[in-house]
């Protein structure tokens, strides 16, 4: 029987939970184990080359030997990664790296209204500093998407730009 003790994940180093992460320090050639769980007891499920990216890290957990062993700081750090919307599997979080966006790209992280929303919420990136506010939230939308419509009335946004195909609101977040 497999007796795993999993606590929250609370470190605010290297890339926060929703981020987009590439795939980083792989000696050349290795690749990377995703596994059906947050440990090396755990089959593997898929692996990925050095350097891949456009994966979304989604919660993460330091694995603990035993419930009584102390949180000390060498504990592993497991992250669940997906990408295009799908869970792929758990990566120990070392191997995991920011994806840095190129100037004049964005940082497209999780739906805005729901999981598969088109309209996402974009992250910080050369393009959008002088946009960002933690009063509001920055929007993406495909241009000519639907949707741009509906953040704009319903939920009080209000255009700021375009970039790269997608139009960007600026969004109060009324939490």
């Amino acid at each position: 029987m497999l007796r795993l003790s999993l606590a929250l994940c609370l470190t605010v180093a290297g890339p926060a939970p929703g981020d987009t992460v590439r795939v980083s320090d792989l000696s050349a050639g290795d690749r990377l184990n995703v596994r059906a769980g947050p440990s090396t007891r755990f089959g593997v499920v898929a692996v990925l080359p050095g350097g891949h990216g456009g994966l979304t890290r989604e919660v993460c957990v330091l694995l603990k030997p035993s419930p009584d062993a102390a949180n000390g700081g060498d504990l592993p750090e497991w992250c669940a990664v997906s990408q295009g919307g799908g869970i792929i599997g758990w990566v120990n979080a070392r191997y995991l790296a920011p994806e840095a966006a190129a100037p004049g790209e964005l940082r497209l992280l999780r739906g805005f209204r729901a999981d598969d929303d088109p309209c996402r919420i974009v992250g910080e990136s050369a393009a959008t500093v002088d946009y960002l506010d933690h009063t509001r939230w920055l929007v993406g939308c495909p241009a000519g998407s639907a949707g741009i419509a509906e953040v704009l009335g319903r939920h009080g946004g209000e255009e700021v730009d375009r970039i790269g195909g997608y139009v960007l609101l600026s969004v109060p977040r009324g939490d």
